[in-house]
């Protein structure tokens, strides 16, 4: 456990700057009006039980996943020597993405904007 004191509870009390980059930064890791649970405070409720949710469901799907199935032939063919790291780049990111949505779909797009986010600055 860390630091009881250090906390995400984003207070705006304070300088007018620090204000707008708080909510300019809360902005960033929201979705739908909604914080990512991340960035909810430790002692909230719901975001403990959506993080041992997420945790369980995690658990079960690479269960699943173990075994290898035949989606994992780009990997295999990676780990030979014959794939690209940009098939292999879909292949993973299609893979994380559906342990967490079941009807996600990885597309050159998505695996190009990650990789684009990967090389921002000050990442």
């Amino acid at each position: 456990m860390g630091n009881p004191l250090v906390d995400r509870r984003f207070e705006t009390s304070g300088p007018i700057v620090n204000g707008l980059l708080l909510r300019v930064v809360l902005g960033a890791f929201s979705f739908r009006g909604l914080r990512f649970p991340t960035m909810s405070p430790r002692e909230c409720l719901s975001r403990a039980r959506k993080q041992d949710a997420l945790w369980t469901s995690l658990n079960y799907r690479a269960a699943l996943i173990k075994n290898g199935p035949i989606e994992l032939e780009a990997l295999a063919r990676w780990i030979k020597g014959t794939g690209s790291e940009h098939e292999l780049g879909i292949l993973v990111q299609e893979i994380v993405g559906s342990l967490f949505s079941s009807s996600y779909t990885a597309t050159s797009e998505s695996w190009c904007a990650a990789v684009a986010l990967d090389a921002a600055p000050g990442r």
